[in-house]
């Protein structure tokens, strides 16, 4: 089979170079194009967009790249056609996802959509484009699936690969725990609203060590503030979240995947989210869920601190990573009950068995 995948984000490529492997192995015959980033191009070579390319959140951004994305949208129709794929795998990236099922449905491209857009937090008038655009949808959380259904909308869920995956890598770790990891964010706007105030820490805390993860995608100069930090407590770090979570005791997190991954890995965390003022306005008036944090909506409760925009500001995280640092217990406990809620044993193999299945 030939396998279109789009991820236009750090958090799709982390799954699609999951989903990658597990159809090789389940289609001996199976052969890829996408749009993804590091994770995926390890997979396998046929890259046609890395996600430094095409990462764009919050609409002042996008209007700011409004040419930009047609250009992309141009080049993605007609490397399909040069593709002529079997599917069309959607990885979360819906603004620009949407437009292309509904493209391709009319071309009868078949389209499975793996981590469907969190409709259950904004925008539901996206279910009905994903009832007409989508032949199957595939969701990681198990709330999800009870959330289709009653839209009368048939998913499937069989687990959440990531913390599958993570969890392997947490038994095979022997590494001590002494670091404190900040991380900004996997987005050009994100990295520049979040990085200073996270090296405002090294003042706070002199005696503790802090490593930024440098996100795939970016180079050096992306972080050119800690090439002018006088701080000594604090290094770049460039070898993937993996190493960094295993060597780390809390952290600082932007809002996203690496919040789950943070739980996966035992690493009690603190939450933050700055957006664009007029962004953040526009959003704030049609999000419909308590939390960002998908440790929180997974679990119905705060489990994690989030400080959000004004909240997120030098005096409130200080106060939140001593009081983790004095006391994590309660945090990891119920880390340990999300990983049970989330029953992820061979999670990715399943989803790609089944996507074969339904192919062949």
């Amino acid at each position: 089979m030939k396998y279109y995948i789009i991820a236009g984000e750090t958090s799709g490529d982390l799954y699609g170079g999951q989903l990658i492997t597990a159809l090789r192995a389940s289609d001996i015959n199976a052969q890829f194009r996408f749009w993804g980033g590091d994770q995926m191009q390890a997979a396998d070579p046929n890259i046609a967009k890395h996600i430094r390319e095409t990462s764009f959140m919050g609409f002042v951004e996008v209007l700011m790249n409004y040419g930009k994305i047609r250009e992309l949208f141009s080049f993605c129709k007609q490397d399909i056609l040069s593709f002529n794929p079997d599917v069309i795998i959607y990885i979360d990236y819906p603004g620009f996802n949407l437009r292309i099922a509904k493209w391709a449905k009319e071309r009868n491209f078949k389209n499975f959509y793996f981590i469907p857009p969190k409709v259950w937090a904004w925008k539901e008038s996206r279910v009905e484009k994903l009832r007409a655009y989508i032949d199957k949808i595939f969701v990681i959380f198990p709330f999800e699936k009870n959330y289709y259904q009653t839209k009368n909308i048939e998913v499937e869920y069989l687990g959440n690969p990531l913390t599958e995956s993570i969890e392997n890598q947490v038994k095979n770790s022997k590494q001590s725990r002494e670091l404190i990891a900040l991380l900004p964010g996997s987005r050009k706007q994100e990295i520049q609203r979040h990085l200073s105030l996270m090296l405002s820490l090294a003042d706070q805390f002199p005696d503790e060590q802090f490593a930024i993860l440098q996100a795939p995608g970016f180079s050096n100069a992306d972080y050119a503030l800690t090439q002018n930090c006088k701080h000594h407590n604090i290094s770049l770090h460039h070898e993937g979240s993996t190493t960094l979570f295993n060597r780390a005791k809390a952290a600082i997190v932007c809002s996203g995947t690496a919040t789950l991954e943070c739980a996966a890995y035992g690493v009690p965390q603190v939450v933050i989210y700055k957006a664009h003022p007029i962004s953040y306005a526009i959003a704030i008036s049609f999000v419909k869920v308590p939390y960002i944090s998908l440790v929180n909506l997974i679990m119905e409760r705060e489990v994690v601190k989030e400080l959000i925009q004004a909240d997120a500001n030098i005096e409130h995280i200080k106060t939140a990573l001593h009081r983790l640092l004095d006391d994590p217990a309660q945090m990891l406990k119920d880390y340990q009950m999300l990983m049970k809620k989330l029953d992820s044993k061979g999670a990715m193999m399943k989803i790609a068995s089944r996507m074969h299945q339904l192919l062949s």
